[in-house]
């Protein structure tokens, strides 16, 4: 989404922690090549505005499996998140690697071109209307 290219390998380690397809169905670098590129990132910054609880089950859950990348959790109000996310990327700043969204959030996101289209490996099996 935000600066993919850069922030590609450690959203490819989110991917796999929390059970989507999988790198080599989203990105074409080897899991090995991944890994490393997040090893030299070695942080995940995430955005959302779910509860404690659960912000702290998820990152716990990435900690497990990846060690070695620090996760930071900046909770913020819906209200606030998209405010932030936009202000960053007109000053160039890419600090977020994972948005919690909701519809509103990405309306905005969209009408600043910050969202790209990913043809998802299960697409197929969904009407085109979705």
């Amino acid at each position: 989404m935000i600066n993919f290219l850069r922030k590609q390998s450690v959203l490819a380690l989110i991917v796999l922690s929390i059970g989507l397809p999988g790198p080599a169905e989203v990105w074409p670098q080897s899991m090995d090549a991944v890994i490393e590129a997040a090893k030299k990132e070695g942080e995940v910054m995430i955005y959302g505005s779910t509860d404690l609880r659960q912000a702290t089950i998820l990152a716990n859950k990435f900690r497990e499996k990846y060690p070695f990348i620090e996760v930071k959790i900046t909770r913020l109000s819906s209200n606030k998140l998209y405010p932030k996310v936009l202000t960053e990327h007109r000053a160039g700043k890419y600090l977020v690697d994972v948005l919690q969204n909701n519809t509103v959030g990405l309306y905005f996101l969209k009408k600043e071109g910050l969202l790209e289209a990913y043809p998802a490996p299960a697409q197929s099996l969904y009407p085109e209307k979705f």
